[in-house]
């Protein structure tokens, strides 16, 4: 799990008691914050324009993707029993459009992938990427995304469905037919809010032998 330290604040020992024997990894930072934000811009994002290229560093996507599948998955997994055509990468917002590029450039790293609320309005190129490229996708793929969800500052009342983008998405990765599919609208939820609603569908998508 992506924002470990976030992630690791909402789960509860109900979500936990649903996936007996499921491991739980989050990926944080040394913070006492559920967000390092310098820090996660800077490993979550990939070379591109990006809107707050002036006050954080970013494009450091290649180097945290090594990081993630090697040194830090090997301590992880470490005596462990990991059944890999199971194992999962969750990320919220930045970290769900993170999850969604990373399956999109390295095929194979992760067999599942939840990404919610991916923040795909930071780059249109990398948005348009997505619904185009014909890569490898992965076994399954679960996206969720609350239905009040808009950018922080904009103008005008909170929507009452999920950003058109979401669509978008969903319906670009319907048509593969290699693809195991699942996707939620969370009612109610703004974007901070679909963190901690997308925890237990999202566990229970990488604990079942097939999720849709």
């Amino acid at each position: 799990m992506l924002d470990g330290n976030a992630a690791f604040d909402f789960l509860t020992r109900d979500m936990l008691a649903q996936v007996p024997g499921l491991v739980v990894v989050g990926i944080g930072y040394d913070s006492a914050g559920q967000f390092d934000r310098h820090s996660r811009t800077r490993d979550l994002t990939f070379p591109a324009d990006d809107p707050d290229a002036a006050a954080r560093p970013t494009g450091g996507a290649a180097q945290f993707i090594s990081l993630l599948t090697g040194a830090l998955r090997d301590a992880a997994e470490q005596g462990l029993t990991i059944n890999a055509v199971r194992r999962t990468l969750w990320g919220h917002s930045l970290g769900g459009l993170f999850a969604l590029q990373m399956m999109r450039l390295a095929p194979g790293s992760f067999a599942r992938y939840a990404a919610i609320s991916p923040s795909l309005w930071r780059s249109e190129e990398q948005a348009d990427a997505l619904m185009q490229d014909s890569r490898a996708a992965p076994d399954a793929l679960y996206l969720g995304s609350g239905n009040r969800e808009k950018r922080s500052f904009s103008a005008g009342p909170p929507p009452t469905d999920a950003p058109e983008s979401f669509y978008d998405l969903v319906e670009a990765f319907s048509v593969r037919r290699d693809l195991d599919l699942c996707w939620q609208i969370y009612d109610g939820a703004v974007h901070i809010a679909s963190l901690p609603t997308s925890l237990e569908p999202s566990l229970i998508f990488a604990a079942t032998e097939s999720p849709s």
